[in-house]
């Protein structure tokens, strides 16, 4: 076991001296100049990737070049956002047609009509805004069983309100009650007249003693 032992620790040693000859080797074939030449290099790299400033120049981007301008306050406006806007503005471009117009006055007729729609309010009350649009609702896949019939959508908002119910009975109640408040006014209005064009009684001297 010592003879093998002595052995391998022979076979270590000669290997070591053998790798250690090959450094020396390697290490006698690279000079000083080597390095030198290896540093250079590495910094022309560094040199190359420096951008030169021009101290003239701003060297952070203006108002102007970023097609910002200050308004009158002194706060900053961007023009450039304020120019799309107007360019992409398309809503109501086609115009208003009869039929928008009559449907959007069926709308607030059924907001007024069905009470579950909450009050309603004095600026449903007013005219109708000069540009306006009226759209659909898409179905979705997902919402399977809660979509529309083809019935339903054919029957547009003056279907919708004769097949309502409870808006019908409400637009009974409110146009019964209606014509009983104008109908009284318009009596208490003639008994009004009536009485004016009456002329008065003179009381004879006699029926006073």
């Amino acid at each position: 076991m010592s003879a093998a032992s002595n052995i391998d620790t022979l076979v270590k040693k000669n290997t070591i001296s053998k790798e250690t000859d090959i450094l020396r080797k390697d290490l006698e074939k690279t000079s000083k100049q080597t390095f030198i030449d290896i540093e250079e290099e590495s910094l022309n790299n560094i040199k190359k990737k420096i951008v030169s400033i021009d101290e003239s120049k701003n060297i952070l981007p203006t108002t102007e070049s970023n097609g910002m301008t200050r308004n009158d306050h002194g706060a900053l406006v961007d023009n450039k956002n304020t120019n799309k806007k107007k360019n992409t503005v398309r809503f109501g471009v086609g115009g208003v047609t009869k039929e928008m117009k009559r449907e959007a006055k069926l709308i607030n007729l059924q907001r007024f009509a069905d009470p579950s729609q909450g009050h309603f309010s004095s600026s449903d009350k007013q005219s109708l805004p000069k540009l306006f649009e009226i759209g659909t609702f898409v179905d979705n896949h997902t919402d399977y069983f809660n979509r529309f019939t083809s019935k339903e959508k054919k029957r547009g908002t003056i279907g919708d309100i004769m097949s309502n119910d409870k808006v019908l009975n409400y637009i009974d109640k409110k146009s019964s009650q209606i014509q009983k408040d104008s109908y009284q006014k318009n009596y208490l209005r003639n008994l009004q007249q009536q009485q004016r064009k009456r002329p008065a009684k003179r009381v004879k001297s006699s029926e006073l003693d």
